[in-house]
């Protein structure tokens, strides 16, 4: 009797808070690849976007965001830029994990880069 609530415990103790996470409601919800994302950001965060607002929206939207100074993005050099980042449950234990750039020139977005993929065993 002991062991069959053990594991009922156990078993629901495991369920529950899978069960209980809120769902995503922000710019990544049901996106799977980089072009998505890109194409969403360019419909809130055209170019000549004020760079503050754009860095606040990334932020509502669950995204971690610092600025880089003649930073690199893949084989971009030299750019100066603010990083967002943002993991993202995909299917337990692996999760996705986005990362934008909100390329800067003078205080306003001129160009939005985003990479994505899954991160797990």
């Amino acid at each position: 009797m002991k062991t069959s609530i053990l594991v009922l415990c156990l078993t629901f103790s495991a369920v529950v808070p899978m069960s209980c996470r809120r769902s995503d409601t922000s710019i990544t919800r049901g996106l799977e690849r980089t072009e998505q994302l890109h194409s969403a950001l360019l419909q809130v965060i055209p170019p000549g976007t004020n760079l503050a607002s754009a860095t606040e929206f990334m932020q509502k939207n669950e995204f971690r965001c610092s600025k880089q100074s003649n930073g690199n993005w893949n084989d971009r050099k030299n750019l100066d830029f603010t990083y967002c980042d943002k993991n993202a449950d995909s299917r337990w234990p692996v999760s996705r994990r986005w990362q934008v750039a909100l390329v800067d020139s003078k205080g306003t977005v001129q160009e939005i880069l985003v990479s994505t993929g899954l991160i797990g065993p």
